[in-house]
């Protein structure tokens, strides 16, 4: 993937979360992937939010800056954090036509609804929050994984 291909990724990427930009949120660092793949990641203050493309599939995780990154949680396992455990978010809808642009606008819908409930979490208070974090993105993991994954609901890979 060469730079100019990131031209148009970083295009949609101010097109579709300009309420981002519109808080502060700059672009930290842009990043070529293996396989096409490709990862932006803004920041404000200490609360880093990467934009990513893996096999496809847009997605959104938070992190504080200065943690190398480290601590992830995924937009979806903040969600179900933020209710609680009350809201899980699965697999998005496969749709080709327009996939990207698809996918660009549910997550930065969903991005928009939570984006002020999220943030506090990873600001100066976060080694507060860090392992209750962790402990919700692995548990939305495994009930993610339960679902989706046929072989993890037959029990019969372990």
């Amino acid at each position: 993937m060469s730079n100019r291909k990131l031209d148009p990724i970083l295009r949609d990427i101010k097109h579709y979360f300009q309420f981002l930009f519109d808080k502060g949120y700059k672009i930290h660092c842009v990043k070529e992937l293996s396989m096409g793949d490709w990862q932006v990641i803004l920041a404000l203050d200490n609360c880093g939010i990467v934009i990513f493309s893996d096999q496809g599939e847009i997605s959104a995780l938070f992190s504080p800056v200065d943690s190398n990154m480290k601590y992830r949680v995924g937009l979806e396992g903040m969600i179900y954090f933020l209710s609680h455990e009350q809201i899980f978010i699965g697999k998005l809808e496969k749709n080709f036509f327009n996939a990207r642009r698809k996918r660009f606008e549910t997550l930065a819908s969903l991005l928009e609804q939570y984006i002020d409930q999220i943030t506090p979490y990873f600001g100066k208070d976060y080694e507060k929050y860090k392992h209750e974090l962790m402990s919700i993105q692995r548990k939305y993991l495994d009930i993610y994984l339960d679902k989706y994954i046929s072989k993890r609901k037959r029990r019969d890979w372990e």
